[in-house]
């Protein structure tokens, strides 16, 4: 995992984005077909959808507690992996949307340019 490779002085923020562009290696534009037909199944099924839940909830945990093993403190490590898990999210429903052609790792960077303009707005 990139995190775990990631210089001792890296930024949680570079950590997030870091994480996020090895999930864009993973969800190549091969996967995108199945992904979408798996999201319809999702869709249609209360169940799995609270089961879909439970698995961002799951990373949120794993990802939060990484960052606090590398010393990232608290409240920043529970803010930096809840956050990477949401722009997780949104890359992710983006990406699979009907139409859409972009790399995950485009949104993904995309997503996190307007997460960056918000925290710092003047940048």
């Amino acid at each position: 995992m990139p995190i775990e490779r990631a210089p001792a002085d890296t930024a949680p923020f570079d950590l997030v984005r870091s994480a996020l562009h090895a999930a864009g290696t993973y969800f190549d534009r091969d996967k995108r077909p199945f992904s979408r037909a798996r999201q319809t199944i999702i869709e249609a099924d209360p169940a799995l959808q609270e089961r879909e839940l439970g698995k961002l909830a799951t990373l949120k945990i794993h990802l939060g507690a990484l960052l606090r093993d590398r010393g990232v403190p608290e409240p920043a490590a529970t803010i930096a992996a809840e956050t990477a898990v949401t722009v997780f999210h949104l890359t992710f429903q983006r990406w699979i949307a009907p139409g859409e052609e972009r790399s995950f790792e485009d949104i993904a960077a995309e997503r996190l340019d307007a997460l960056a303009s918000l925290v710092h707005p003047d940048r």
